[in-house]
Formats: C-alpha cells, sequence, structure tokens
C-alpha cells in the first residue's frame, strides 16, 4: 500500500507542475499557440487569473482524492468525519474565492 500511495503523490505532483508549466508557457510565452484543438481546449490560459483558476482546480482535485484515500484507510470514524468537514471548508472558500476573483481585463 505505501508503494502506491508514494506513486499516487508522486503522479498528483507531476500532473500539478506539468499544467503549471504549461499555463505558464502559454500566459507569457507564446500566447497564441494557433492551434484550435479540441482537446487542449481545456488548457486555455489567455489571462492570469485564468491559471489561478486552473491551478485551484487541480489542488480542489488532489485534496479529495486525498479525502478519499483517508477514507478508505481508515474507514468510517470520527477522524474520517472531521478531515471531510476540513476539507469541505477549504473547497468552498476556494470554490468562493475564484468565483468572486476579477482580472484587470474585466
Amino acid at each position: 500500500m505505501g508503494v502506491l500511495f508514494f506513486a499516487q503523490q508522486a503522479f498528483m505532483g507531476v500532473l500539478f507542475f506539468a499544467h503549471l508549466a504549461v499555463g505558464l508557457f502559454r500566459l507569457f510565452i507564446k500566447p497564441d499557440s494557433g492551434s484550435k484543438s479540441s482537446l487542449l481546449s481545456v488548457l486555455e490560459i489567455r489571462h492570469f487569473h485564468d491559471l489561478k483558476v486552473t491551478i485551484i482546480q487541480v489542488a480542489i482535485v488532489i485534496l479529495v482524492v486525498l479525502f478519499l484515500e483517508q477514507a478508505v484507510e481508515v474507514g468510517a470514524s470520527l477522524e474520517t468525519l472531521y478531515y471531510g468537514l476540513a476539507i469541505a471548508v477549504i473547497i468552498a472558500s476556494a470554490v468562493f474565492a475564484f468565483r468572486n476573483m476579477t482580472h484587470g481585463g474585466d
């Protein structure tokens, strides 16, 4: 179980930094990629605000995965309930933050 946990954490970290790298590349180095691929439309970043929202969304996915891992390892306990409530508060505040964020283009 430990090796699988480490592999999962490493994979999530790699995905996060790869997404961040692609976002920074599209934001600063080559803003207009010229390709209109439907697969790459998810990575459409035109403003720094778009990059912030994308990073928050990736962080939310990581938190959900961490909660599911806790729920599977520990099971239904009071500790899991508190952990889930804490993650729910963090996710709710992150959603509230990125819905109320504005960027200079607005």
